[in-house]
């Protein structure tokens, strides 16, 4: 690792990641490498309101759209959206021309990538001895707060030592080639993180990402947050996407603008080291999260070289050497049950936990009579309103022993 103009450098060891999204053969590609727009070719998400323009009408038939027939298509309606199919050479012409018309109106069904990726890609997880600190031993913080983690699962072996509720299991090889898929690991990782700062907290892991690639499209990104988020009272995303013309993904806000005001949905600000918005942590609603580490001897906390930064930003926490629970798999070297990971997915749980413990705890914030959700929306204004990092925005610190 080196320290050189207020970055903290991770040496990105492996392509592995980058590797598998190139073997997809349902994503496709816009921009070059380390700034990548992907989407599902084919597939056009417009608003239903749109549609009484006929200008918005002759783009639709000018690119030989039609309706789509699967099950994303009532996740659609249900967002007051149409998903249409038109052919692949022709989606991103059209969906900038309804933009043009109506912007906002129109975007692909992009796809949303989990985990240290884009730099170099993914440094792969560093097996790591048992912390000590998971769960937290600050009594009762969290409790009663429900937090939902999208993301790949949790291990069946890291669920008997953490509140977990509803879990749905990670798939360590779904694409059976013997190997530890690239994404796999994400999901389990997160939920021993929220458990060191919020060991009170309920945590509700979804298998939303597949492991083989650490990914999910918009519309199955909306469709978790419409059936699993409304009775969640912080959402943790780690993952991102970026959107064509920097125009933000329909699908994403439609679900957005749905969940309960008091929802709070934090989510990672990615790791292209760029300031373009990343998607959904760039929504205004939303608390983005970058990462900031420890130069070698040095208690100073500094922007992580990987991160992405701007005004779009709302706060950081440790993003770099992150160690937590982890799958086993002693035949890759993995057999403790804990490894070390970095990147903004670590650091949001971190932030997510750190909403749920000032919840259950903090004097100012749990005023007599307050309903708990509404604790939890204060908490996230107090974690915006802490001390920024450089372009990083407010630093959440770790807990503390």
């Amino acid at each position: 690792m080196s320290y050189e103009n207020d970055t903290y450098e991770v040496p990105w060891k492996s392509h592995r990641w980058d590797l598998a999204i190139l073997e997809q053969e349902n994503i496709s590609f816009l921009g070059a490498p380390g700034r990548w727009v992907l989407y599902r070719p084919e597939r056009l998400i417009v608003r239903s309101s749109a549609l009484d323009d006929s200008r918005v009408r002759e783009a639709l038939s000018t690119a030989e759209s039609d309706r789509c027939e699967d099950e994303a298509v009532a996740v659609a309606a249900a967002l007051g959206l149409e998903l249409l199919r038109v052919p692949e050479h022709k989606v991103v012409e059209a969906v900038r021309r309804i933009n043009e018309l109506a912007r906002g109106a129109a975007s692909l069904n992009h796809v949303a990538i989990a985990g240290p990726h884009y730099i170099g890609g993914d440094d792969d997880p560093e097996n790591a001895v048992d912390p000590g600190d998971i769960p937290g031993s600050s009594e009762g913080a969290g409790e009663g707060v429900r937090v939902l983690v999208l993301d790949t699962g949790c291990a069946a072996e890291s669920t008997s030592m953490l509140n977990i509720s509803d879990s749905e299991e990670e798939v360590a090889d779904a694409n059976h080639d013997g190997l530890r898929d690239p994404a796999a690991g994400h999901g389990t990782h997160l939920c021993g993180i929220i458990a060191r700062c919020a060991p009170g907290a309920t945590i509700i892991p979804r298998r939303l990402l597949d492991t083989a690639v650490g990914a999910a499209d918009d519309l199955a990104v909306a469709r978790e947050l419409l059936e699993y988020g409304m009775d969640a009272h912080v959402i943790n995303c780690s993952f991102t996407l970026q959107a064509l013309d920097g125009v933000p993904p329909v699908a994403l806000q439609e679900a957005l603008a749905r969940l309960p005001r008091t929802t709070v949905v934090v989510a990672g600000a990615g790791n292209s080291g760029t300031s373009a918005p990343h998607w959904p942590a760039a929504f205004e609603r939303v608390v983005s999260v970058g990462a900031v580490g420890q130069p070698p001897g040095s208690t100073n906390w500094v922007q992580a070289d990987f991160t992405n930064f701007g005004s779009w930003v709302a706060c950081c926490a440790p993003g770099v050497k992150v160690v937590s629970t982890f799958l086993k798999r002693p035949q890759e070297g993995y057999d403790t049950g804990f490894a070390c990971w970095s990147g903004t997915s670590m650091a949001t749980p971190m932030v997510a936990g750190t909403i749920a413990a000032m919840a259950s705890r903090d004097p100012e914030i749990t005023a007599a009579g307050d309903p708990l959700a509404t604790r939890v929306s204060q908490a996230a204004d107090a974690v915006r309103a802490l001390p920024p990092v450089g372009a990083v925005g407010a630093f959440v610190a770790p807990p503390g022993p």
